[in-house]
């Protein structure tokens, strides 16, 4: 009795590795539909079971029989076991492989994506920075309008096309010791208006992607924090391009203040962000952000910054041409104050801080840059050069 009780155990055991197996099988080809637990299937077989009176655990050991007909030949149940036992390692490395294959696929289309250098522009085609300045830049530019260069300038007499502005920052650069699209971070303190990025993407097209230090208006929210961050991603024996400013509108019959948009039928203000703040603080207007909620932080701040200039702007016979050069020199306190806090982390060659205006004009114009500030500091934050001459002449 003993020996055949057991056989029964062992019998059992064998029927219920068959079934784990069989389990496997069917969530594994038919989905989780099928991967019901041990005790749903207990459930659901003793309404069929025709030979077990057992309990409901030992019920779920012989769950099998409702499946095979009453008498079962050994060799068939000797069958039934031997594949089980194969097919169970082989589900369980099949599993593990698809598996593995997905997270593989993944990872290879993931490391794809990722970039093998901080920029994108590399310098191991040789080319000249300054040879590449002059190719990117006339990619895609409108074409020079010398009658709209000529109004321009009688309004902003500094300003110089983009084209031609970057070139020249590109070409001062290089000769003060090679500040090269490999060993150079940009970075840009610009408004984010669409517009204002086009400048940016020029620089990006030479010196490759850029750290953002601004938001509304050119304003640096990203702060000592952010310069500070921005710090630790100069590459090694490398320098920095700080590039800031406000930004403003000029159409193509001359009013400042406005733009022409791609696909907008009306003239917009531009920069919307300072104008609705000198509007805002002069009372002209009671739409601006009345206190610092956190989906307004930035206007907010913009309308705090604004509120000092309303004097010298009431006091100007031009109060929109004269609004980006007062916000100007608003940013530049800024940028001299975070960047007299963080240069201890500046590496390498230094920083080159290019601060001035931008204007933006309608898309079948060259927009325009008219330079403020041009300082080539180290490390320690000494001035070694101030290159603004250069770009004048």
């Amino acid at each position: 009795p003993n020996s055949r009780g057991g056989e029964r155990r062992e019998a059992r055991e064998r029927v219920r590795q068959h079934q784990h197996s069989s389990r496997r099988l069917s969530a594994l080809l038919h989905g989780p539909t099928l991967g019901r637990t041990e005790a749903q299937m207990s459930r659901n077989s003793a309404i069929d079971c025709r030979d077990c009176a057992s309990s409901e655990r030992e019920h779920a050991t012989c769950s099998l029989k409702m499946k095979m007909p009453k008498k079962i030949s050994l060799t068939h149940a000797l069958v039934v076991l031997l594949i089980g036992t194969i097919l169970a390692p082989a589900l369980s490395f099949a599993d593990y492989t698809s598996v593995s294959a997905f997270q593989c696929h993944r990872l290879h289309h993931f490391s794809n994506r990722l970039p093998t250098q901080l920029h994108v522009v590399a310098d191991d085609t040789g080319e000249p920075i300054l040879t590449r300045a002059q190719r990117v830049l006339q990619q895609d530019a409108p074409p020079f309008d010398p009658q709209f260069d000529a109004n321009l300038r009688s309004i902003f007499p500094r300003a110089i096309n983009n084209g031609e502005f970057a070139t020249r920052v590109v070409q001062a650069l290089d000769r003060r010791g090679g500040f090269s699209a490999s060993n150079t971070l940009l970075t840009t303190s610009l408004c984010s208006d669409e517009l204002a990025r086009q400048l940016a993407d020029d620089f990006s097209a030479i010196y490759g992607n850029g750290f953002n230090l601004g938001g509304l208006a050119g304003f640096p929210f990203a702060g000592n924090m952010g310069f500070q961050t921005m710090c630790g991603h100069i590459p090694d024996g490398g320098g920095c391009l700080l590039l800031y400013g406000p930004h403003v509108g000029v159409t193509a019959d001359g009013v400042i203040g406005k733009v022409e948009r791609e696909g907008v039928s009306q003239d917009d203000i531009c920069c919307r962000s300072s104008i609705e703040a000198l509007n805002f603080v002069t009372g002209q207007t009671n739409t601006g952000v009345a206190d610092f909620a956190f989906t307004d932080l930035q206007q907010g701040a913009v309308q705090n910054m604004v509120a000092p200039l309303s004097d010298r702007l009431m006091a100007s016979q031009h109060p929109m041409g004269e609004l980006p050069f007062a916000i100007f020199d608003t940013q530049n306190e800024l940028i001299e104050s975070i960047v007299r806090e963080g240069i201890g982390g500046v590496k390498g060659r230094g920083i080159a801080i290019l601060g001035g205006v931008q204007i933006n004009t309608a898309p079948k114009y060259l927009d325009y840059f008219q330079p403020m500030r041009f300082d080539l500091l180290d490390n320690s934050g000494q001035l070694m050069e101030d290159l603004l001459p250069e770009l004048l002449t």
